[in-house]
């Protein structure tokens, strides 16, 4: 298979209308290295945030795509095969920022690989879980404040622990990531109704990476190098919450954080992100 034609997919959504300038001025800065269809989703947005973003991407050659109503990012990509059709779509979210040339170019190489179904530019080994930890952290507080923490904390942690796999558990973040027509031809796309839906179409044990896998398809991930990770090596990519992100291809406001943290907090990303056991199936 040779993904002949590229579709780039960018959700812009109304309250973060601002990094639509941020999304475009990389675009402009990195030669995607392949020809694509970019197409634009413009989710959500009123006339004059439209108008603001028609204006951050002036210039640039593009097919609006508009929901019939305010979605969620998943729902919108499964939106984009009806409307384009192509070899192979790569999606890229609202805090999508482009950090080097041949960005589209890379993704296309992985995903021409033998075997390769899914590429992303980060991806994780960690469990949702491991974000609703039991009891919850809390410096000192009055009885009654810390009985209503607890009481607060206690829904999310069940929920957690019930929607989603323990760690290890490898998938591939939904920031930046790319499939194959084909593999999307063999996979249910996940319809999403509230966020946490779209936390377990990214994560969960029915998620996107596991629906590619059980076609017998892999998942990979791709750095600015044009390296590409197989899954017992994602850790070693020097992207997400690895190697200082030096070899991040696609920014988001996860890496961001990361890349603004202090050592302990980064310490804190790292241990969650790739937990020191190997992931479920992996040898």
């Amino acid at each position: 298979m040779s993904t002949s034609k590229l579709c780039v997919a960018h959700l812009v959504w109304g309250p973060l209308i601002d990094r639509v300038e941020r999304f475009a001025a990389s675009y402009r800065a990195h030669p995607a290295g392949v020809e694509h269809e970019l197409v634009v989703i413009f989710n959500g947005l009123s006339a004059s945030e439209r108008a603001a973003a028609e204006r951050a991407l002036e210039g640039l050659s593009y097919t609006p795509l508009v929901p019939p109503k305010p979605t969620f990012d998943i729902t919108a990509y499964g939106m984009v095969p009806a409307q384009v059709s192509a070899d192979a779509y790569l999606f890229l979210n609202s805090y999508s920022r482009l950090l080097a040339p041949d960005w589209a170019k890379y993704y296309v190489d992985a995903l021409d690989l033998p075997g390769v179904g899914l590429a992303g530019a980060t991806g994780s080994w960690g469990s949702m879980r491991s974000w609703n930890r039991w009891p919850p952290e809390h410096e000192q507080l009055p009885p009654h404040k810390l009985a209503h923490l607890y009481v607060a904390a206690l829904r999310p942690h069940l929920a957690a622990r019930l929607r989603f796999p323990p760690a290890p558990w490898p998938w591939i973040r939904t920031n930046a990531f790319a499939l194959t027509a084909e593999t999307l031809g063999l996979i249910e796309w996940p319809v999403c109704d509230s966020k946490w839906d779209t936390w377990r179409a990214e994560m969960g044990r029915d998620c996107i990476s596991e629906r590619v896998r059980r076609t017998g398809r892999r998942c990979v991930v791709v750095n600015r190098r044009g390296e590409v990770f197989e899954v017992a090596d994602w850790h070693r990519s020097r992207t997400s919450a690895s190697g200082d992100q030096a070899d991040l291809l696609v920014a988001d406001n996860r890496t961001d954080e990361y890349a603004q943290a202090s050592p302990e907090e980064r310490l804190h990303r790292e241990r969650i992100t790739w937990p020191s056991m190997r992931p479920h199936g992996v040898k």
